[in-house]
């Protein structure tokens, strides 16, 4: 299923991405999303993330798991319950 992502880089802009893999792992969920600009952010940077179908209005702050130089930006969210 299709979910809708919005994002707010380390720069504090607003993005929407292009592209939304969501991946259920054993104990945590994978969230790759490519953004239509690219990002440039350090390593241990953070961004947040928001799903309107999960909050209407939350917006939680993740840290970025993959690499600068990647196109993709990997989040990694630890499963409720």
């Amino acid at each position: 299923t299709f979910r809708r992502f919005n994002l707010i880089s380390p720069t504090q802009h607003q993005h929407q991405p292009v592209k939304v893999q969501v991946q259920a792992l054993e104990a945590a969920v994978c969230l790759k999303i490519t953004p239509a600009n690219p990002w440039h952010y350090r390593p241990g940077q953070w961004a947040y993330v928001h799903c309107p179908l999960a909050s209407a209005h939350q917006w939680h702050p993740f840290t970025i798991a993959s690499s600068p130089c990647d196109n993709a930006i990997t989040f990694y969210m630890a499963k409720e319950g």
